[in-house]
C-alpha cells in the first residue's frame, strides 16, 4: 500500500460530526475576554492572549485528533497559518475600530476567524481536507479493508 494515501477511520459519519463539534465547541468555550485582557489585546495584539489562553494548542490537539494523529506536520502548519489569519485581522483593524468593540464582540470577531479558516465560508476550509479523506467504516466495509492490509 502506497504510504501517501491518507485516509482517517471513523466508525460512521456521526462520530466524525461529534468530535468536530466537540472540538469547535471547547475552542469557542476557551476563548474569553474580560476587560484587562481587552486591554492586553488592543495594546499588546494578540499574540499574548492566544499563548496564554493555548489557544494554538487547542487547535492543534483538535485537529490532531481529527486526524488520529497521523498528519502532525499539516496540523502544525495549519495552525501557524490560523495564527497568522487572526493576528493580520486584528492588527488590520484600525485602533478605534478596534476600541469600539465590547468584550463578547471581539470573542466573537476572534472565534468567527479561526472557525471560517477551520470550516470555510465561501471557500473550502482545513476540515475539509479532513472530512474529504475519511472512510466510515458503516458505509465503506470493503474499503476499509483495503486500506487496513
Amino acid at each position: 500500500m502506497d504510504d501517501l494515501i491518507v485516509k482517517f477511520i471513523y466508525k460512521d459519519k456521526q462520530e466524525y460530526v461529534d468530535k468536530k463539534n466537540k472540538f469547535l465547541l471547547h475552542l469557542k468555550n476557551s476563548m474569553t475576554i474580560n476587560d484587562d485582557i481587552y486591554k492586553s489585546i488592543i495594546y499588546s495584539g494578540i499574540y499574548n492572549y492566544y499563548k496564554i489562553f493555548s489557544i494554538n494548542k487547542i487547535i492543534c490537539t483538535g485537529l490532531n485528533e481529527l486526524t488520529n494523529y497521523e498528519q502532525p506536520q499539516w496540523v502544525e502548519k495549519i495552525c501557524w497559518h490560523i495564527f497568522k489569519c487572526l493576528n493580520t485581522c486584528i492588527d488590520s483593524l484600525p485602533f478605534h475600530v478596534l476600541k469600539s468593540f465590547k468584550n463578547k464582540e471581539l470573542e466573537e470577531l476572534m472565534y468567527k476567524n479561526i472557525y471560517i479558516s477551520l470550516v470555510g465560508a465561501d471557500t473550502l476550509g482545513f476540515l475539509n481536507f479532513i472530512e474529504e479523506k475519511n472512510i466510515y467504516m458503516e458505509e465503506e466495509p470493503d474499503l476499509l479493508d483495503l486500506f487496513l492490509q
